[in-house]
């Protein structure tokens, strides 16, 4: 058998050449390029602070927004208990204490008024049309769970009127 070269018309197969993935052609460019990698670093270091800043600030104004919901439920659940009628001051103060160990909150006090802003104590005889004011108040010292402490010895409200019924 005996070798025959191939005519001027006959096309050879090229082989296809990989040159290698993406990232692969990445690292040779980057080390190509003198302290590439120690300006990635002084990057890392400048931003990484920043961060993880903005990521605890999100869990703690994340609390914040949680306790200030679960406030803002606890005082209209004791609107509503309230407002029946023939029920009592105690059955209000013992659904919002329901309410918010179901939140995990520990620290609140209650007040009851009527539209003037005075104290009120309901009892089953509290007439018709009588418009309850309810507030729920908590220092959030039990809603700081990440190291910045950002909201500490800030007290958050709601309040909630109703009409007796």
């Amino acid at each position: 058998m005996t070798f025959k070269p191939p005519s001027r018309n006959h096309v050879m197969p090229t082989k296809l050449i990989n040159r290698g993935s993406q990232h692969q052609r990445a690292r040779r460019w980057s080390a190509r390029i003198p302290g590439r990698r120690a300006a990635a670093v002084v990057e890392t270091a400048l931003l990484m602070p920043l961060l993880v800043l903005l990521a605890f600030g999100s869990i703690e104004l994340s609390n914040m927004v949680f306790l200030k919901q679960s406030l803002s439920i606890a005082a209209y659940e004791g609107a509503r208990m309230v407002t029946h009628p023939g029920a009592t001051q105690a059955q209000a103060d013992t659904r919002i204490r329901e309410v918010l160990a179901a939140r995990n909150v520990t620290s609140y006090t209650v007040t009851y008024s009527t539209t003037g802003g005075n104290p009120i104590t309901v009892t089953p005889i509290t007439p018709r049309g009588t418009l309850l004011n309810i507030t729920v108040r908590s220092s959030n010292g039990g809603a700081n769970y990440g190291p910045l402490r950002m909201f500490t010895g800030r007290t958050l409200q709601c309040q909630t009127t109703m009409v007796r019924q």
